[in-house]
């Protein structure tokens, strides 16, 4: 089994990407948001703000994901695609 001795982070509203890091190998672990719906707009004489739902147990998925770890932490927020 190998040691990781870095975690990497890749986060958006949707999805989050761990990696951990060690001297010869990298686990890649991925964790989705359940969303009630993928991508809402606002629309012109609309009623409601045009956001949907937040998923309140993604971050908790995420910190359970990380929990009981040793390592380097180092966290991304990212606009652009990952992986």
């Amino acid at each position: 089994m190998t040691a990781h001795n870095h975690a990497l982070v890749w986060i958006d509203h949707r999805l989050a990407k761990l990696f951990y890091l060690g001297l010869d190998a990298v686990e890649r672990v991925t964790i989705e948001a359940h969303l009630t719906t993928e991508h809402l707009h606002h629309k012109a004489n609309s009623i409601g703000s045009g956001k949907g739902e937040d998923d309140p147990s993604f971050f908790r998925r995420i910190e359970e994901a990380l929990r009981n770890k040793r390592f380097s932490l180092w966290v991304l927020a990212l606009r652009n695609r990952c992986c």
